[in-house]
């Protein structure tokens, strides 16, 4: 299972993707952890902008026709290669969009009232009110733009997501169960099979060395 989050600066999106990855036993790839790991492959310096989330200041990548030219595939076949794992939690970086086609994937947008998302960031920033404010308004335009020049849409369009939650009405436990029963009312009973691929390599292979729970696991697919 991919769960994908974008959201708005402040919005407690990073504390959201820590409680469902610890939920469902899933990696969590933000934005220290993308970069880690784009340097271990030793292609970060080769799309930094991208696992940065910074806008370019050329040309939208995405043609008029919707269409991905060669650069913005190429950039998404580096985060499949990043991200090669077939469960986890993203947060940003067009995860939404890039993986929109995979049969198990949840995307989620996540928002909060402004004076909670100003709260939220004085207090993990140490700035004064002013600042904060500032502050999420650059990091919003430019996930804003971002996100545009990467898929060619518009970043927080309710309809390029399964769900969009306010997280100043529904706290971050509250979001968490949201898009947990969302999760089991999507998946309904292929949640088995779910559970079978989030288990590691070696446990996969011994439960497919049993021929009983090799036909279950057909059946269930």
């Amino acid at each position: 299972m991919i769960i994908t989050i974008e959201r708005e600066c402040g919005s407690a999106a990073h504390e959201v993707a820590e409680e469902l990855a610890q939920m469902y036993n899933l990696k969590l790839f933000d934005k220290e952890r993308m970069i880690e790991r784009a340097k271990e492959l030793q292609i970060y310096e080769e799309v930094e902008s991208f696992f940065e989330e910074r806008p370019t200041k050329s040309l939208y990548p995405v043609s008029d026709s919707g269409e991905t030219p060669e650069f913005g595939k190429q950039i998404y076949e580096k985060l499949r290669m990043l991200t090669s794992e077939d469960n986890f939690v993203m947060i940003g970086r067009c995860g939404n969009y890039i993986y929109r086609n995979y049969p198990d994937v949840v995307s989620v947008f996540l928002h909060a009232e402004v004076k909670d998302r100003i709260s939220r960031t004085m207090m993990k920033q140490g700035l004064d009110r002013w600042s904060a404010g500032r502050l999420m308004d650059d990091v919003d335009d430019k996930r804003r733009r971002f996100y545009k020049f990467y898929t060619g849409r518009v970043w927080d369009q309710a309809s390029d997501y399964d769900l969009c939650l306010n997280t100043s009405h529904t706290g971050i436990d509250g979001a968490v169960r949201m898009i947990k029963s969302y999760i089991e009312t999507k998946f309904g009973e292929r949640d088995a099979s779910k559970a079978i691929r989030a288990m590691d390599e070696e446990m996969m292979q011994n439960f497919l060395g049993d021929p009983v729970s090799e036909d279950l696991f057909r059946f269930q697919q």
